[in-house]
């Protein structure tokens, strides 16, 4: 991963998203193209458990 703007970003330059879902976060990216919820999009398998209240 990379900084840009002090933004996490990645390969692309496109911005690693951290979403609250419930008392999960979910990290992903938009991928080459920059377009959300198509093919390219980075979607990891896994989300993690929020610890803090």
């Amino acid at each position: 991963m990379l900084v840009k703007e002090g933004r996490l970003v990645d390969y692309w330059k496109r911005p690693i998203i951290f979403r609250k879902l419930n008392d999960r976060t979910r990290i992903s990216s938009n991928g080459m193209n920059g377009l959300y919820g198509d093919q390219d999009d980075i979607l990891p398998n896994f989300s993690v458990k929020n610890t803090r209240k």
